[in-house]
């Protein structure tokens, strides 16, 4: 299963959705890894697949975290805390609240990094100019959101799994708020609907197909 991270090339400088795992993400997530089987490819970190770009870490504009989960937020700790990192304060208020942290699986070492943390509220455009949209999607988790790119590319994450849930209306085992999570799944879907591009993070199938670069 993918787990994917994106580089969005935006006037203001490069911009970095999610971070993907970390190195040591096995040691951080104990009995839960033994399950999910999580590996990492030497060199396939998030700082080593930037630098192969030509990106320097340092040069980010900022960080757009969809959600912390370890998968989305591991390799955070990997960019230089000179790097803001962007996410809805729901997010960021249940990441930092002993019953959020357990009832959402969050491993606080994959997100209190020491970034500057710029928390936002709803939808939000990022540098006004309608390019780098965020979408509150949540239920997944408190403050899951999703990221609309140059209006017609929806970068899902986990709202959505897979492209076939849409229509099934099937979401994973576990989740922060399982009506909230259908209601973000009906949005994304009537959002296809309206005839956007929808990028599923997880779904195999959709990345064996689609090109390196996305637009």
């Amino acid at each position: 299963m993918p787990v994917p991270v994106y580089l969005v090339d935006h006037a203001q400088g490069p911009v970095l959705v999610d971070t993907g795992l970390h190195p040591e993400t096995m040691q951080r997530i104990g009995r839960l890894g033994d399950r999910m089987r999580c590996n990492l490819p030497h060199g396939d970190d998030v700082a080593s697949r930037l630098t192969a770009l030509g990106v320097a870490p340092s040069d980010l504009r900022c960080i757009v975290n969809t959600h912390v989960h370890f998968d989305h937020a591991g390799g955070n700790g990997l960019i230089p805390d000179s790097v803001e990192v962007v996410v809805q304060r729901a997010e960021w208020a249940a990441a930092h609240d002993a019953e959020g942290i357990r009832r959402n699986a969050y491993f606080p070492a994959d997100y209190d990094c020491g970034h500057d943390v710029r928390e936002v509220e709803g939808r939000h455009d990022l540098f006004g100019d309608g390019e780098i949209v965020l979408v509150p999607t949540p239920g997944h988790t408190p403050g899951h959101q999703s990221i609309l790119l140059s209006g017609d590319t929806l970068l899902v994450a986990d709202a959505c799994y897979f492209a076939d849930w849409l229509d099934t209306e099937t979401s994973p085992p576990y989740g922060h708020d399982k009506e909230e999570e259908l209601r973000s799944l009906r949005t994304v879907r009537a959002m296809r609907d309206d005839g956007l591009r929808l990028v599923f993070g997880h779904d195999p199938r959709e990345w064996a197909s689609l090109p390196e670069r996305v637009a």
